[in-house]
């Protein structure tokens, strides 16, 4: 009895095998025809095919979005890591005289290491009957010349090299 099921199995498997030959024959019979014109094409190659089915597949169309979304991220992990120049003028005259005379300039450079420390050079100058106490300096200014250290907290889990990380790894879109 296993032996009468099992040739039926081969008969139906055979002619499956056939249906499909048969097929394949007719598609590559049609793909041979000359074309003409379009308006009289009536079938599309297999690649045409896989390029319409991939143009509309939800699944591809996201893929792309994340490989667009990783590489932004990249760009902005690469971001942190550039020189920060500031500056910043404010004069203010009444009647003449100058009430407000306000200059700041400064650079900030990211040192590409673990902790993410910066070198910071800064110099402001501030004179004027109506500036504040914290902008109030000498006729020659102040300057200020350091290292800028983040908070001990971030020492451990820095955003910008976990963004560049995380970005290199992401998943490429598929080409066909």
């Amino acid at each position: 009895m296993k032996e009468h099921a099992h040739c039926a199995t081969i008969k139906v498997l055979f002619a499956f095998h056939l249906l499909f030959l048969q097929i394949l024959h007719k598609s590559a019979q049609a793909q041979m025809r000359p074309l003409g014109d379009a308006s009289t094409r009536d079938s599309l190659s297999l690649e045409q095919y896989l390029d319409l089915v991939l143009a509309a597949n939800p699944t591809a169309i996201s893929a792309e979005l994340e490989a667009d979304v990783a590489e932004a991220t990249l760009r902005n992990a690469y971001g942190e890591f550039d020189p920060i120049f500031e500056g910043k003028i404010e004069r203010k005259t009444k009647s003449g005289l100058p009430t407000v005379d306000f200059l700041s300039a400064g650079l900030e450079l990211p040192i590409g290491s673990l902790f993410g420390p910066k070198f910071v050079a800064k110099y402001k100058r501030g004179t004027g009957s109506r500036l504040s106490s914290v902008d109030l300096t000498g006729a020659e200014g102040e300057a200020e010349i350091g290292v800028k250290s983040p908070t001990l907290a971030r020492y451990l889990f820095r955003q910008a090299p976990c963004n560049v990380r995380k970005s290199r790894a992401a998943p490429r879109p598929f080409a066909c």
